[in-house]
């Protein structure tokens, strides 16, 4: 017989299998978690491996005067007195030009542009029309309408607009590709006495 203090031997194994199987399965749910870590992957040639610090960019070269600006709105009195068909027909001009330049004298440059635009057709000897019109295209980024209009309106400017067509023609030519032609028209600022010579001069040091 056996005493109430003396359990059977299958009655105290029991938990000691079922704590030793518990201790098994948290074992193996441990090595199974560090195998599916993820490892670093190893350099080459048993280098390590250093964070890639991408190369400084310099800086682009700052321009400080050969750079676009808004033009001064001219009088185009010579070109009023060029109209041969009269007082009435000098006026009219006047009066269109003063209204297709309202938006440019509010920096609105799109509707400056089409206002130019239109007035072009009905005046095609106007140097002023087109000079306006090549400025407001310039600040469009339209760098190829700009540069026909300028050329156009130096076809027909007399000596009050030369110098402000061949400033604004140098920097169409610069933004459209050719900077060896905007350097030619630089070079013939810069060599004649005027409004525009030191800045043409400055202009042609910043774009070499």
């Amino acid at each position: 017989m056996t005493s109430p203090n003396n359990k059977p031997r299958c009655q105290w194994w029991r938990p000691l299998t079922l704590g030793a199987a518990a201790a098994v399965i948290l074992l193996a749910m441990v090595l199974v978690t560090r195998r599916t870590e993820p490892t670093p992957p190893e350099s080459s040639a048993g280098t390590p491996n250093f964070p890639i610090v991408p190369a400084p960019t310099l800086p682009s070269k700052i321009r400080t005067v050969f750079i676009l600006s808004k033009a001064t709105i001219k009088t185009p009195a010579a070109a009023a007195l060029a109209f041969r068909e009269g007082t009435a027909a000098a006026n009219s001009f006047l009066n269109d030009l003063a209204k297709a330049l309202e938006p440019y004298r509010n920096d609105d440059y799109p509707e400056a542009a089409r206002r130019l635009l239109l007035q072009s057709q009905k005046y095609p000897s106007a140097p002023e029309v087109y000079y306006y019109l090549g400025v407001s295209r310039l600040f469009l980024d339209q760098n190829s309408d700009a540069l026909q209009s300028l050329e156009r309106a130096r076809r027909v400017a007399g000596e009050t607009l030369r110098d402000d067509v061949a400033w604004y023609l140098s920097l169409a030519l610069d933004r459209s590709g050719r900077t060896d032609d905007a350097g030619h028209e630089l070079n013939a600022l810069c060599a004649r006495a005027g409004d525009y010579q030191q800045k043409a001069c400055a202009a042609l040091k910043e774009l070499r």
